[in-house]
């Protein structure tokens, strides 16, 4: 499927935001005249939870109609910052921002959100490290009911764009949270968004009901969404597909990306968009000290087959750490396929028989196609690899804590400081050799800080130069995102953030 490119749609500037209250029972209705009142959307994996601070894709799709935000995302190409809850904020400061909230937001137990609810919210995420704005706030105060000012630990160019994600934005209601606790809001999730969850079968699917007096939120909540939206999990890509031509689904958000022309030809839509995906390769410097052989494992890599052979035309090689749509891209990354300075350096190297290492992977089709391909350039040149194929949250842990040697997977950044995060908030996932570690440390603070554009590039694209002398992450590819629907679909959008938004996505009869 050839890449499409969408011209990005007007904002409304002044964007309605009505709330009335309603409780989780209120879910009748009648089903707008044309319009089926269940839509069952497809995913590649089960989430592992619907607490918003550690909810991982694909299951942010999910929380994001459960929860309000304060502040989101455009549903555009442009992918701005832009109110929900908060109808606006103003700086005060360098490090002071208020918001101003609506004052007729309701959660579905019928509870007013108030202001003790955002600072609650903000607080818990600002506590968690896998949250954009982690360690970003020194406290919150209550002004008013509704209005709250945020006090930030030092001045942040990067805060509004991290806080615009759901892990970061979404706001809990405080008495339910403290009763239930974090375990609690795996499976039992409260929010003031236009859906509740009305099931959860393990293994199989989570279902979702609309709140009818919802009126929405502007241009991403429109009134009269499905009443009833069903996410079905299924891991092998071809039942995906398949679950589309046999009328059991209407919506694929995972699809095979090589099946993408052949669904076209039976009449399914693809929709395409430009995306803020990287697929790349991350090293653990302590798992593989000599910096030969992290060096050889970039140059053995034939990204362009790689990438054909994966995602064919929905990605282009990676020449950056970043995507090029994201502030401070540069082609930086001039490695290519080098098989014979590979094979010199690990003849160089303190092992020159060769080296076995570990590669952790996610175990899904797309992920474990990578790892085997990586697996086979890397033998040509004389380093064995072990691919240890495991579960998305384990894996993940891993990579946190820094016990794995390689980690292929796909990273969706949306500001620059967050994508080169885990190099300095979380040092032991690459373990950089000094002094490296406190130049990048230093730099990222810097650009953090620094409110003039210009510099801020020139910081980053510095650091991004000291990470590529250590050899601590190979580039991929930048990747499309895409999805499939069928041609009775309306409403859908091909979000940019991998995140698409459901509120007013309806499927014709």
């Amino acid at each position: 499927m050839k890449k499409t490119t969408f011209l990005a749609v007007l904002l409304v500037a002044a964007i309605a935001m009505v709330f009335v209250s309603c409780g989780g029972g209120d879910r009748g209705g009648v089903t707008a005249e044309g319009y089926r009142d269940t839509m069952v959307v497809v995913i590649h994996m089960e989430p592992v939870t619907m607490y918003p601070p550690e909810q991982p894709d694909p299951g942010s799709v999910i929380v994001r109609l459960i929860y309000s935000q304060l502040v989101t995302r455009s549903s555009c190409n442009e992918y701005k910052v832009v109110p929900e809850v908060a109808y606006r904020w103003e700086h005060l400061n360098d490090t002071t921002i208020r918001f101003f909230l609506v004052d007729n937001v309701y959660f579905s137990n019928g509870e007013n959100l108030t202001a003790y609810d955002v600072q609650f919210s903000l607080m818990n995420a600002n506590a968690n490290p896998f949250v954009q704005i982690f360690g970003s706030i020194e406290r919150v105060e209550v002004v008013g009911p509704h209005i709250v000012d945020v006090y930030l630990t030092g001045a942040n160019a990067a805060f509004m764009a991290n806080l615009s994600f759901t892990r970061a934005s979404a706001i809990l209601n405080k008495r339910h949270a403290q009763a239930v606790g974090r375990e609690g809001l795996i499976r039992n999730p409260l929010g003031s968004g236009p859906y509740v969850l009305e099931r959860w079968t393990s293994g199989q699917e989570i279902v979702l009901a609309r709140r009818d007096c919802y009126p929405g939120v502007g241009p991403h909540a429109p009134q009269g969404g499905t009443e009833r939206i069903i996410f079905r999990f299924i891991p092998e890509a071809s039942s995906r597909s398949m679950a589309l031509e046999t009328g059991e689904a209407d919506i694929v958000i995972n699809p095979d990306l090589n099946d993408l022309d052949r669904l076209a030809s039976l009449g399914f839509v693809v929709e395409t968009n430009l995306s803020w995906m990287i697929s790349q390769v991350n090293i653990n410097a302590a798992g593989i000290p000599d910096i030969r052989i992290r060096e050889a494992l970039a140059w053995a890599i034939d990204r362009e087959a790689l990438v054909e052979a994966v995602f064919g035309d929905m990605a282009t090689v990676a020449t950056s750490f970043v995507t090029p749509y994201m502030l401070g891209h540069y082609n930086n990354w001039n490695v290519y396929y080098n098989p014979d300075r590979a094979r010199q350096l690990v003849a160089q190297s303190n092992t020159p028989g060769g080296t076995t290492l570990d590669m952790i992977v996610w175990n899904l089709p797309e992920n474990l196609m990578v790892a085997e391909i990586l697996q086979f350039y890397w033998r040509q040149v004389g380093i064995d690899v072990n691919v240890l194929p495991g579960a998305t949250g384990p894996v993940r842990d891993q990579f946190f804590a820094g016990t794995y040697q390689i980690y292929p997977t796909n990273h969706t950044w949306g500001e620059i400081n967050r994508a080169l995060h885990s190099y300095v908030l979380r040092p032991t996932t690459y373990n950089l050799p000094e002094p490296y570690l406190s130049r990048v440390s230093d730099l990222w603070h810097r650009g953090l800080e620094e409110m003039n554009e210009a510099r801020r590039i020139e910081l980053y694209r510095e650091m991004m130069q000291v990470i590529k002398s250590q050899w601590v992450t190979i580039p991929l590819a930048f990747r499309n995102i895409a999805y499939v629907t069928t041609n009775r679909v309306d409403g859908f959008f091909a979000s940019p953030g991998q995140q698409p938004n459901l509120m007013g996505v309806r499927v014709r009869n």
